[in-house]
């Protein structure tokens, strides 16, 4: 069953509409103390396939699930660019 729901993903990520490639960022603290932090690409986290669907229990903010790879080591709190579309995304859950 493990096997079939990994040859699944494999395809998935393939062919799927939902298919786009992320990569990982790594937020720096400004020493001039404003809101945003300086974010940029991590060289050593290439780019790689994942699946992102609409979450369409959420109205108020855009919410979205990300199913990735376990080897590609993303957890909650990790921040990562939608190639395609140059958005950053926080992993929460």
């Amino acid at each position: 069953m493990i096997f079939d729901k990994r040859r699944t993903l494999d395809r998935v990520l393939k062919y799927s509409y939902q298919a786009c490639d992320i990569r990982k960022v790594q937020c720096d603290d400004n020493e001039d103390n404003t809101l945003y932090p300086n974010i940029h690409a991590l060289d050593e986290h290439p780019t790689c396939r994942a699946l992102i669907n609409i979450d369409r229990t959420k109205v108020d903010y855009d919410d979205k699930m990300l199913s990735v790879h376990y080897e590609e080591n993303y957890h909650p709190g990790d921040v990562f660019e939608w190639v395609g579309t140059n958005t950053y995304w926080l992993i929460y859950l």
